[in-house]
């Protein structure tokens, strides 16, 4: 049995070295296919017959018809993916105008004390939606409104908890409708 199987892969050896030089494109492989990714994650299949070839993406690759693991090493992380903000930051809700709710997305690059309050046109105070020290990072608030049709404006004041001259207040219009 270990004769037949060293014959076999002696044998095999010339296709699998003549399958690394071809490079096809992963579309190609049997008769359909799908792809399936996240912000981290890329993996191609195939359905069908296999193919004698490779074919490869960052992630997997396929050589002579077998899936396998290609060997990365990971050297680095994308700053984007583990960093905390280096600012403080409040965007336009999502969306704009807006009805039933609207998201509003805010960062904080410390540990801050964060108020966030939501005010009508004469500037009378309509709804707190956070006043609480909150941790340095990414943040959103979802906020389903039980307010009449208009205009609307968001105020954010974070305030460094451990260094609380160091504040931050911004003003945002957002419209409500019904």
């Amino acid at each position: 049995m270990k004769r037949v199987l060293v014959i076999s892969i002696i044998l095999c050896m010339p296709l699998f070295i003549f399958a690394q030089q071809l490079k096809i494109p992963i579309g190609v492989f049997g008769s359909g296919g799908s792809s399936a990714s996240n912000s981290l994650y890329r993996i191609n299949s195939t359905a069908g017959q296999s193919v004698i070839g490779k074919g490869e993406n960052s992630s997997f690759g396929q050589s002579i018809g077998f899936w396998y693991a290609q060997t990365n090493i990971v050297t680095d992380v994308e700053e984007d993916v583990l960093s905390l903000p280096t600012e403080y930051r409040i965007e336009q809700n999502y969306p704009n105008p807006f009805n039933p709710g609207t998201i509003i997305n805010y960062q904080l690059p410390v540990p801050s004390n964060v108020s966030l309050i939501v005010y009508d046109i004469l500037g009378r105070s309509v709804e707190e939606l956070t006043n609480s020290e909150q941790s340095a990072g990414y943040h959103k608030i979802n906020w389903n409104p039980k307010v009449s049709t208009g205009v609307y404006f968001y105020r954010i004041t974070a305030a460094s908890a451990d260094n609380p001259p160091i504040r931050f207040s911004q003003t945002r219009k957002l419209l409500f409708i019904k």
